[in-house]
């Protein structure tokens, strides 16, 4: 034990915090309030029957307890597992605020139409501009800009 804690008083709320805290076990407390909580143990029935307590709980924790049930309590924690597990139209509609009923099938017909529309009119944007027109101005664009940035002495040695 540390001899310069022997004049250090601790207060029985700190002492009966530090037992919920760390147990019954000495070696687990804190060095510094070790000696002064022993000491204080020895003269308190608070704190010993907190000690005592602490102990018993320490020895369950240790020695496990057998008559525990694990059965139930594993088929209840897989049961709410299973509940909180949805399938992705169920996710999809609560996000964009269907209601519970307006699941499965229906929930993919709005999505469908958005799609089908987008295909839509990429098709007849393509198929109502001609190429030609877009080329002719990408290359009467690309040799104004070519020459602008050439300067007019470049052209001029050109022509």
């Amino acid at each position: 034990m540390n001899s310069g804690n022997k004049g250090q008083m601790i207060t029985r709320a700190r002492a009966l915090d530090i037992i919920d805290a760390y147990g019954a076990n000495e070696l687990h407390w804190p060095l510094a309030e070790r000696q002064a909580l022993a000491e204080l143990a020895r003269q308190c029935e608070v704190v010993k029957a907190a000690l005592m307590q602490a102990g018993a709980l320490d020895e369950l924790i240790v020695q496990g307890s057998p008559d525990i049930a694990i059965g139930p309590l594993k088929a209840r924690v897989l049961a709410a597992v299973g509940q909180q597990r949805q399938s992705v139209g169920a996710r999809l509609a609560r996000m964009l605020g269907f209601s519970a009923a307006r699941t499965g099938a229906a929930i993919w017909q709005p999505l469908g139409i958005m799609a089908c529309s987008a295909a839509m009119g990429l098709v007849v944007g393509t198929l109502l501009v001609e190429p030609q027109a877009i080329a002719a101005t990408s290359i009467d664009n690309a040799i104004d800009m070519a020459v602008a940035d050439l300067g007019d002495s470049a052209v001029e040695g050109l022509e």
